[in-house]
């Protein structure tokens, strides 16, 4: 039966010639695709799709020169991608099968698998690999803790591995790096295990490499119990070492102790959170992802206040020499600090764990000490219980102010007068 003549003129059913080859647009036929089926595949076509009729969307291209390559057809948001997923028989059936629901399952997730597969042609070398990660990692996980995975690769990494090959990477270059920062700083050693480990198996599930070069990668660092809190006595001391220190050191370690703050949390505290007598800290400069309302009592408001005639024209709480950027610590005199308390070393961190020991001491519930300090809670409770608890807060955070001044013995204290005369009048009647 010959064709009409409209149907001939057809944009679908008419014939297409370029470069002395026929192409007919049809629609690709169907098949139960098998390993000896596609040994045996031929077209008259200059080539032809087939669709796999057991896995949707993925399908093998025959050439008339008898080459095969697996295919593969997605959609990105409102973009209908097309992918090759490699030559038969150098990649089988199964493995094509394997990488195809692999990228159904990045597409799921909100991600392009093309996009990552243009970044895999950037990350060649161990930094773009890293910076990569990082960019990855910045709607993932608070600023603090970005900032410190950064430093650690920068201090340790950087400069004996930046310029290498990812695909190139073993552990015989990683493990005399590792030996030696567990010998000078076993806890940054674990850290800087984690991300390796973290970065490379990111590497993995974006199929930048085909597998983890630091897979069971033996471990240089220490786990640092944390044991160690501070006693009421000691409690004391610190509150009057404190009392002698610049302005600004004194409020740091104040309210190191008052709220509970992570160290390098507190360092990055801004003076436009603050309003109407509390201060909100975005969910992205948490630990944990979750955003943080604490009340300012006359402790913390009358010392703040102080501070604000030193540092109020900066953006942060404390910034550097330059006003540029926070300070990344007080390290001079937490050592001091720490030769004035006696007994088993300390850190900051465990400032942290001292202040919830206080808080319980005065009484306070487990839950609002949670809230508090902003732990961790479990799934149900983040998703149904989305309450401030401000005034539990406020009402525990007086009764913790008026227990540290007890501890403080010095009834001459600058602290009672100048952070909370009103309760030291009161504690002193």
């Amino acid at each position: 039966m010959t064709r009409s003549i409209s149907c001939q003129l057809c944009p679908i059913c008419a014939p297409k010639q370029v470069g002395g080859k026929i192409y007919r647009e049809k629609r690709m036929p169907k098949i139960q695709m098998t390993e000896k089926w596609i040994r045996s595949a031929k077209t008259r076509l200059a080539r032809e799709d087939f669709w796999d009729t057991l896995t949707s969307g993925f399908g093998v291209r025959v050439t008339l020169q008898g080459k095969k390559s697996f295919f593969c057809r997605y959609r990105a948001g409102q973009y209908q991608r097309r992918m090759m997923l490699g030559e038969f028989p150098a990649i089988g059936l199964a493995d094509a099968r394997k990488k195809f629901r692999q990228i159904q399952r990045q597409r799921d997730e909100g991600t392009d698998p093309q996009v990552i597969k243009q970044q895999a042609r950037i990350a060649e070398t161990v930094g773009e690999l890293f910076e990569v990660f990082f960019s990855d990692r910045e709607r993932k996980i608070s600023a603090g803790v970005l900032a410190r995975y950064k430093g650690i690769y920068r201090r340790e990494f950087k400069r004996p591995l930046g310029l290498l090959k990812a695909k190139d990477i073993r552990k015989a270059h990683v493990i005399p790096l590792l030996r030696a920062l567990g010998e000078r700083a076993p806890t940054q050693c674990e850290r800087a295990e984690e991300l390796l480990q973290a970065c490379f198996n990111y590497a993995v599930s974006l199929d930048l490499l085909e597998f983890n070069p630091l897979h069971k990668l033996p471990s240089f660092g220490k786990t640092r119990i944390g044991e160690r809190h501070l006693s009421p006595e000691e409690v004391g001391i610190y509150l009057r070492y404190i009392e002698h220190l610049p302005i600004i050191e004194a409020t740091y370690f104040f309210l190191l102790l008052f709220y509970g703050a992570r160290p390098g949390e507190l360092l990055q505290w801004r003076w436009e959170w603050f309003q109407k007598k509390r201060v909100s800290i975005p969910s992205e400069y948490q630990k944990n992802g979750r955003s943080l309302v604490l009340p300012l009592t006359t402790h913390a408001f009358n010392l703040l206040k102080k501070l604000y005639r030193h540092t109020g024209k900066s953006l942060w709480l404390f910034p550097n020499s330059d006003q540029t950027a926070s300070r990344s610590g007080f390290r001079k005199t937490q050592l001091l600090l720490q030769e004035q308390i006696k007994g088993k070393s300390w850190t900051l961190r465990d400032i942290r764990r001292t202040t919830e020991t206080l808080l319980r001491e005065i009484g306070t519930s487990p839950e609002v000490v949670s809230v508090i300090l902003n732990h961790n809670t479990s799934q149900l409770r983040k998703i149904y219980d989305k309450s401030e608890n401000f005034f539990k807060k406020r009402s525990t955070l007086v009764c913790d102010g008026r227990y540290l001044i007890r501890l403080n013995s010095n009834r001459d204290s600058c602290l009672r007068r100048v952070c909370c005369p009103s309760v030291a009048e009161e504690v002193e009647a």
